[in-house]
């Protein structure tokens, strides 16, 4: 988890690139290879210019040993930061009610 609201969390490309292809020596090609990817697809992955499919969080927990939801959520915290709003918006007053309930 980011330690403020305006840190970014990483990518889980980068995330797989920092913590699993670089400590454990396995090359990008390689992965790509194991998995059934197009190694052009893994690179846009790791770069963070693709979102993990749902497709591609089961293949990279089968090669790596890691749950699928590990990478999910991952991409979730991300888009989450991502997509943030730009403003705060109020709550409805019908949903305050509700809440207070």
């Amino acid at each position: 988890m980011p330690s403020s609201a305006k840190e970014a969390p990483l990518h889980p490309g980068q995330i797989l690139l920092r913590s699993y292809l670089r400590p454990l020596g396995i090359r990008q090609m390689e992965l790509a290879d194991h998995i059934g990817l197009e190694p052009a697809e893994l690179s846009r992955f790791v770069n963070g210019k693709r979102e993990l499919s749902a497709r591609l969080a089961w293949s990279l927990s089968a090669a790596l040993g890691t749950p699928p939801r590990f990478w999910m959520l991952r991409q979730v915290d991300f888009d989450l930061w991502r997509d943030r709003p730009k403003r705060r918006l109020k709550r409805m007053k019908a949903a305050a009610r509700a809440a207070s309930r």
